[in-house]
Protein backbone atom coordinates (compact mmCIF):
# COMPACT_ATOMS: atom_id res chain seq x y z
CA UNK A 1 0.00 0.00 0.00
CA UNK A 2 3.15 2.27 1.02
CA UNK A 3 5.19 1.66 -2.20
CA UNK A 4 2.36 3.93 -4.49
CA UNK A 5 2.98 7.08 -2.33
CA UNK A 6 5.76 9.68 -2.91
CA UNK A 7 9.12 10.27 -0.62
CA UNK A 8 7.07 13.64 0.50
CA UNK A 9 3.85 11.61 1.22
CA UNK A 10 6.24 9.13 3.18
CA UNK A 11 7.81 12.04 5.28
CA UNK A 12 4.10 14.22 5.92
CA UNK A 13 2.88 10.10 7.37
CA UNK A 14 5.66 10.13 9.66
CA UNK A 15 5.12 13.98 10.92
CA UNK A 16 1.69 12.86 11.67
CA UNK A 17 2.41 9.29 13.23
CA UNK A 18 5.41 11.21 15.05
CA UNK A 19 2.91 14.30 16.33
CA UNK A 20 0.29 11.18 17.58
CA UNK A 21 2.85 9.63 19.76
CA UNK A 22 4.00 13.30 21.33
CA UNK A 23 -0.22 13.90 22.03
CA UNK A 24 -0.86 10.06 23.39
CA UNK A 25 -0.74 9.27 27.09
CA UNK A 26 2.00 7.16 27.29
CA UNK A 27 5.52 6.48 28.39
CA UNK A 28 8.39 5.39 26.11
CA UNK A 29 11.35 3.90 27.18
CA UNK A 30 14.23 2.21 25.09
CA UNK A 31 17.30 0.30 24.95
CA UNK A 32 20.13 0.60 22.47
CA UNK A 33 23.02 -2.17 21.63
CA UNK A 34 26.13 -0.73 20.12
CA UNK A 35 27.01 -4.08 18.62
CA UNK A 36 30.07 -2.58 16.77
CA UNK A 37 31.88 -1.83 20.13
CA UNK A 38 30.68 -5.03 21.93
CA UNK A 39 31.94 -7.98 19.55
CA UNK A 40 35.52 -7.26 19.16
CA UNK A 41 35.80 -7.72 23.03
CA UNK A 42 32.42 -10.04 23.20
CA UNK A 43 32.95 -13.14 25.59
CA UNK A 44 32.12 -16.33 23.97
CA UNK A 45 29.01 -16.66 26.60
CA UNK A 46 28.08 -13.07 26.05
CA UNK A 47 24.20 -13.19 25.14
CA UNK A 48 23.96 -9.94 23.69
CA UNK A 49 20.37 -10.45 22.89
CA UNK A 50 19.61 -11.01 26.81
CA UNK A 51 21.92 -8.58 27.68
CA UNK A 52 19.26 -5.88 25.70
CA UNK A 53 16.27 -6.77 27.32
CA UNK A 54 17.91 -6.88 30.54
CA UNK A 55 18.66 -3.21 30.23
CA UNK A 56 15.06 -2.71 28.32
CA UNK A 57 13.31 -4.75 31.42
CA UNK A 58 14.90 -3.41 34.09
CA UNK A 59 13.69 0.22 32.95
CA UNK A 60 9.95 -1.35 32.88
CA UNK A 61 10.20 -2.51 35.99
CA UNK A 62 11.61 1.00 37.46
CA UNK A 63 8.71 2.62 35.55
CA UNK A 64 6.34 0.33 37.49
CA UNK A 65 7.75 0.90 40.72
CA UNK A 66 7.51 4.73 39.76
CA UNK A 67 3.55 4.64 39.06
CA UNK A 68 2.72 2.35 41.48
CA UNK A 69 4.71 4.19 44.45
CA UNK A 70 1.75 6.61 45.80
CA UNK A 71 -1.13 4.49 43.57
CA UNK A 72 -4.19 2.81 45.70
CA UNK A 73 -4.88 1.04 41.83
CA UNK A 74 -1.49 -1.14 41.40
CA UNK A 75 -0.55 -1.29 37.91
CA UNK A 76 0.77 -4.44 36.21
CA UNK A 77 1.80 -5.18 32.44
CA UNK A 78 2.21 -8.18 30.08
CA UNK A 79 5.34 -7.77 27.81
CA UNK A 80 4.36 -8.09 23.88
CA UNK A 81 7.44 -8.73 21.56
CA UNK A 82 7.76 -8.87 18.08
CA UNK A 83 7.50 -11.97 16.63
CA UNK A 84 9.83 -13.72 14.34
CA UNK A 85 9.28 -17.49 14.32
CA UNK A 86 8.25 -19.92 16.44
CA UNK A 87 11.62 -21.93 17.64
CA UNK A 88 12.94 -18.49 17.80
CA UNK A 89 10.20 -16.61 19.67
CA UNK A 90 10.49 -19.71 22.04
CA UNK A 91 14.06 -19.21 22.25
CA UNK A 92 13.99 -15.92 23.53
CA UNK A 93 10.65 -16.59 25.78
CA UNK A 94 12.50 -19.04 27.75
CA UNK A 95 15.78 -16.69 28.10
CA UNK A 96 12.91 -13.68 29.12
CA UNK A 97 11.39 -16.47 32.21
CA UNK A 98 14.55 -16.41 34.13
CA UNK A 99 14.08 -12.59 34.10
CA UNK A 100 10.11 -13.22 34.87
CA UNK A 101 11.22 -15.89 37.85
CA UNK A 102 14.35 -14.84 39.42
CA UNK A 103 14.71 -10.80 38.17
CA UNK A 104 18.29 -9.52 36.80
CA UNK A 105 21.46 -8.29 38.62
CA UNK A 106 19.34 -4.91 39.71
CA UNK A 107 15.78 -5.85 39.37
CA UNK A 108 13.20 -8.30 40.56
CA UNK A 109 10.18 -8.42 38.74
CA UNK A 110 6.68 -7.57 40.72
CA UNK A 111 4.71 -5.86 37.93
CA UNK A 112 5.11 -7.82 34.20
CA UNK A 113 2.59 -10.50 34.61
CA UNK A 114 2.60 -13.85 32.64
CA UNK A 115 5.33 -15.04 30.09
CA UNK A 116 5.70 -12.29 27.65
CA UNK A 117 3.64 -13.21 24.47
CA UNK A 118 4.56 -12.64 20.85
CA UNK A 119 2.64 -10.56 17.95
CA UNK A 120 3.17 -10.14 14.42
CA UNK A 121 3.42 -6.52 14.42
CA UNK A 122 1.89 -6.00 10.45
CA UNK A 123 -1.11 -7.07 12.51
CA UNK A 124 -1.25 -4.82 15.45
CA UNK A 125 -0.88 -1.11 14.89
CA UNK A 126 0.47 -0.31 18.32
CA UNK A 127 3.30 -2.94 17.87
CA UNK A 128 4.13 -0.66 14.08
CA UNK A 129 4.05 2.70 16.63
CA UNK A 130 6.58 0.77 18.72
CA UNK A 131 8.33 0.14 15.39
CA UNK A 132 8.53 3.79 14.59
CA UNK A 133 9.64 4.72 18.26
CA UNK A 134 12.10 2.54 17.93
CA UNK A 135 13.36 3.10 14.20
CA UNK A 136 13.48 6.67 15.29
CA UNK A 137 15.89 6.36 18.58
CA UNK A 138 17.67 3.96 16.39
CA UNK A 139 18.26 7.19 13.80
CA UNK A 140 18.96 9.59 16.46
CA UNK A 141 21.84 7.55 18.45
CA UNK A 142 24.06 6.41 15.29
CA UNK A 143 27.40 7.13 15.51
CA UNK A 144 27.79 7.72 12.02
CA UNK A 145 24.50 9.69 10.31
CA UNK A 146 23.78 10.15 7.27
CA UNK A 147 21.59 13.15 5.91
CA UNK A 148 18.95 10.68 6.31
CA UNK A 149 19.31 9.84 9.38
CA UNK A 150 19.53 13.34 10.34
CA UNK A 151 16.04 13.62 9.24
CA UNK A 152 14.63 11.85 12.43
CA UNK A 153 15.97 14.24 14.55
CA UNK A 154 12.84 16.53 14.80
CA UNK A 155 10.56 13.55 15.15
CA UNK A 156 13.00 12.09 17.77
CA UNK A 157 12.66 15.85 19.93
CA UNK A 158 8.83 15.59 19.47
CA UNK A 159 8.70 12.14 21.25
CA UNK A 160 11.54 12.82 23.67
CA UNK A 161 9.34 14.27 26.39
CA UNK A 162 7.40 11.08 26.24
CA UNK A 163 10.72 9.06 27.63
CA UNK A 164 10.96 8.01 31.17
CA UNK A 165 13.11 10.30 33.42
CA UNK A 166 14.81 9.46 36.96
CA UNK A 167 13.69 11.83 39.64
CA UNK A 168 16.13 14.58 38.12
CA UNK A 169 15.04 14.66 34.65
CA UNK A 170 17.60 12.61 33.70
CA UNK A 171 16.68 10.83 30.11
CA UNK A 172 19.74 8.91 29.66
CA UNK A 173 19.87 5.47 32.07
CA UNK A 174 16.64 6.11 32.41
CA UNK A 175 14.02 6.16 29.50
CA UNK A 176 17.02 5.22 27.08
CA UNK A 177 19.70 2.91 28.30
CA UNK A 178 22.69 2.89 25.90
CA UNK A 179 25.21 0.15 26.06
CA UNK A 180 28.22 0.50 26.32
CA UNK A 181 27.47 4.43 26.92
CA UNK A 182 30.22 6.89 26.00
CA UNK A 183 28.68 9.66 28.64
CA UNK A 184 28.74 7.38 31.47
Amino acid sequence: MFRAISRNEVWDLFTDVYNLISEIDCCLIASIIRKKEIYPNRKKDFDIQLWGYRLLIERIWKWFEKANLNSTDINYGILCIDSINSKKDDELRNKLRRFQNNGTYYQSNEFLIEDPFFVKSHFRNMSQLVDLVAYCVMKKHKLTKTAKDKKFDPYFELIKPKFDTDEKGKLYGCGIKIFPDRRE
